[in-house]
């Protein structure tokens, strides 16, 4: 697996590198061996159960923000065609083939698009990226709303929320 952010230890992105972070078993190596709980119950960083009588909060300084999302209108098309998938974006991205690389979030129509990938093909307004699984899918903005790409590249900003949602 490709770290989304090289040498630059310490950070995750947000919210899908955070929300591993928060559900992280402690005492398991990893999510199969913690579901299974062969060796008594999985301990999480923050347990789902203390939902409602513990609270926490985190205070960062937010770097690693994604560059180009389909909702924000800066991606312009994400088309999957075979292994190959090809992003446009609205501006020249600056991104060079075989050297640097992307992370995708929250594909909804495959799942299996998420994570970090090195570019493969690059021109002014659009990159190719190849993946593991063949697909043919066309992404847009009412199938896949949240869906972003980071470069890894690091940049930052202050003020990042959640909107409070009610838990019943």
């Amino acid at each position: 697996m490709l770290c989304p952010f090289v040498n630059q230890p310490g950070i995750v992105g947000w919210k899908a590198g955070f929300e591993f972070l928060k559900n992280q078993p402690l005492n398991y190596t990893d999510e199969t061996s913690c579901q299974q709980a062969l060796n008594g119950p999985c301990i999480r960083r923050f347990q789902h159960g203390r939902k409602d009588s513990y609270h926490y909060a985190l205070f960062a300084h937010a770097l690693g923000l994604p560059e180009w999302s389909l909702q924000g209108g800066s991606l312009t098309s994400v088309v999957a065609s075979g292994n190959t998938v090809t992003f446009t974006t609205a501006r020249p991205h600056g991104l060079i083939a075989g050297t640097d690389r992307v992370t995708i979030s929250d594909a909804n129509t495959n799942p299996s698009l998420n994570g970090t990938y090195f570019v493969q093909t690059a021109s002014d307004n659009s990159f190719t990226i190849q993946t593991a699984t063949a697909s043919n899918a066309i992404y847009t903005q009412a199938t896949d709303a949240g869906l972003s790409v980071t470069s890894g590249r690091i940049y930052s900003t202050s003020g990042i929320s959640d909107i409070g949602v009610p838990t019943l």
